[in-house]
């Protein structure tokens, strides 16, 4: 039993949110956007470590005169929906213990289908100007969202033992980990039962007392210098009133210095794990937790049916690069609904592009956009031929392959951007990315702008990300102007349902039917490309590469042999070499290029 709806209101700045879950969740944005107060929201509804709320938690309009008595009480709902084949659905134990409770949809199934089945919560917390106290209130409602009120339908503990929801936060300490009785160590600890070998283990323990102690002089002295105690405290007069012991002999307490050790791959000796280093003691303190996953949950919330729901805020904190992949792989791995913050690229591209959760922040309030499975008209129902899913997915079976290959594999940075800005190859990307600090006097990056060489392929799949119907981000086009190029760039801008406007503030187009090289020859002129060719590869390099050419029947002369030399050679290189060349002699930018910049910054401030 998964989350599939969250709804939201006056939690910070999650002031009105309505958000569908998967199974995998990844929820990614600026810092301050939302990633985290949207964990601690579900925390505060269904946490299985849960607290309260407190008064800086509600959502300020105006701090000048905010009075958390007087806000509106901060409202999570949670959908939680029965899956569609017949092992997903809801149990009889399921339907048991939520008896009264459980909604139907049959919208989402066709009509000889049997309806699909909810259970919808609803956590409230505000100010109660009656009893002049914060209230705190779980309660069920029905699908018109009243409650739901009967001597049997109160939110009970045992109802949320079906999905008991766990927030790993960022700061995962380990020494607290493996000391703490009430951490998920400690509780795989207290969980070994040693009864039945008591008698045992008290022999052994008097055994090792008697060899670590009484063949000790000095603690034998020890012991009586701490009789001192007497004269301060009255103690028993029995012989054994004060003494030293080794070994807990309570059974529950056995296991109380129990560490673990870890030898690495290039190490030659054991250390306890809180010796080695933050990335390794973040990995240990999450593969701690899915051990206690495995094998207590069930006992411990007494429901052997219970899903839980994970929240990891950060799972890449201090972990080098391949590591944060294999972690994510860990923990996609575990049984239940994962929701994961992150601001690794590494861990974003092991997720589906499906299971991302885009958080913005504009104006002290979170936006939250993921895309579409599904093309907005098409209403989803269970049951239907494959083929219709196919033919109405948002992304189609080729799309897919080019996202992989141009998102997920390549540029999964521009995820975490604010501005998309699309270009031919990658000599542009790297004229742009070197030419912004001489001309912006920072980096592209520093205004959260990604640049993505499209290859004349990728324009219309990166849009269909951009656009309002899937992640709203701004976007720029600096295009090369051949007939073709210009066409499918048009088609890509209107397919994607942006207007005439967007296109024409957009859209920047090379002059004259020019590719980029045949522009740059064309603005800087033959003599400073002979000059560039002539310092990077030779003074006689361009009159062999002519020679080369006329002795295939190629005559090249002028503009065209240079081009041709480029073409040959390695467009990307000559990309930073003019961009050098640009910022050596502190030529002022060609107006085409200026506009981009200019674009940039007009959406980014």
């Amino acid at each position: 039993m998964y989350i599939s709806r969250v709804r939201i209101k006056n939690f910070r700045s999650l002031q009105n949110i309505d958000l569908r879950l998967r199974e995998m969740n990844v929820l990614i944005g600026p810092n301050n956007s939302g990633k985290t107060s949207f964990l601690e929201a579900l925390n505060f509804a269904i946490g299985y470590k849960s607290s309260t709320p407190q008064e800086d938690d509600f959502y300020v309009e105006n701090a000048s005169s905010f009075d958390p008595k007087t806000a509106l009480p901060i409202e999570i709902v949670l959908d939680f929906y029965e899956g569609y084949l017949s092992e997903d659905r809801f149990s009889e134990t399921t339907l048991q213990t939520f008896d009264g409770i459980i909604q139907y949809e049959q919208d989402l199934v066709k009509e000889d289908e049997e309806p699909i089945k909810y259970i919808r919560l609803k956590y409230q917390y505000g100010y109660n100007s009656e009893s002049g106290k914060y209230v705190e209130t779980r309660i069920f409602l029905d699908f018109n969202d009243n409650p739901i009120i009967g001597r049997s339908t109160g939110v009970k503990k045992e109802h949320i033992s079906f999905f008991p929801y766990f927030y790993l936060e960022t700061l995962r300490d380990i020494k607290r980990e493996i000391s703490n009785r009430a951490s998920y160590w400690g509780k795989i600890k207290r969980s070994v039962d040693y009864s039945s070998k008591e008698k045992k283990i008290n022999r052994l323990i008097t055994m090792l007392d008697k060899l670590l102690l009484q063949s000790e002089p000095k603690l034998n002295d020890l012991v009586d210098k701490l009789k001192d105690i007497q004269k301060s405290i009255k103690i028993s007069e029995e012989s054994d009133s004060i003494f030293l012991q080794v070994f807990s002999r309570r059974t529950w307490e056995l296991l109380d210095g129990l560490n673990l050790y870890l030898k690495t791959a290039n190490s030659n000796i054991s250390l306890p794990i809180e010796r080695h280093g933050m990335g390794t003691q973040n990995i240990a303190t999450l593969t701690i937790f899915h051990a206690y996953l495995v094998l207590l949950l069930p006992e411990l919330v007494e429901n052997s049916e219970t899903t839980p729901i994970i929240g990891v805020e950060e799972p890449e904190a201090h972990v080098y690069p391949h590591a944060q992949r294999a972690m994510f792989d860990q923990l996609s791995t575990m049984k239940g609904q994962k929701i994961i913050s992150t601001h690794s690229p590494f861990v974003v591209d092991q997720a589906g592009i499906y299971d991302y959760i885009l958080f913005s922040n504009i104006g002290g309030v979170s936006h939250v956009r993921r895309i579409p499975e599904f093309k907005d008209h098409f209403k989803f129902k269970y049951g239907l031929p494959e083929v219709a899913y196919e033919k109405q997915a948002f992304f189609g079976t080729e799309d897919m392959h080019l996202l992989k290959r141009y998102v997920q594999f390549k540029n999964t940075e521009l995820l975490f951007s604010s501005v998309f800005l699309m270009c031919e190859g990658d000599s542009e990307k790297i004229f742009f990315e070197m030419i912004s600090q001489y001309y912006l006097g920072k980096s592209l990056g520093r205004y959260g702008v990604s640049i993505i060489s499209c290859d004349g392929q990728a324009y219309s799949n990166i849009l269909k990300i951009a656009s309002t119907k899937a992640l709203n981000i701004p976007w720029i086009i600096f295009s090369d102007a051949e007939v073709d190029t210009k066409e499918t760039v048009r088609e890509a801008v209107f397919s994607n349902g942006f207007t005439g406007d967007d296109f024409d503030n957009n859209v920047i187009f090379l002059p004259d039917g020019q590719d980029f090289e045949k522009f740059y020859i064309d603005w800087l002129g033959e003599e400073v490309l002979i000059s560039i060719i002539t310092k990077k590869y030779g003074h006689k390099a361009l009159e062999i590469f002519q020679k080369a050419e006329r002795a295939k029947g190629i005559e090249l002369n002028g503009k065209e042999l240079i081009n041709e030399f480029i073409d040959r050679r390695k467009k990307t290189n000559f990309g930073e070499y003019v961009a050098e060349h640009i910022i050596n002699t502190r030529i002022d930018l060609h107006p085409e290029l200026k506009k981009v910049f200019e674009r940039v910054q007009a959406i980014t401030t």
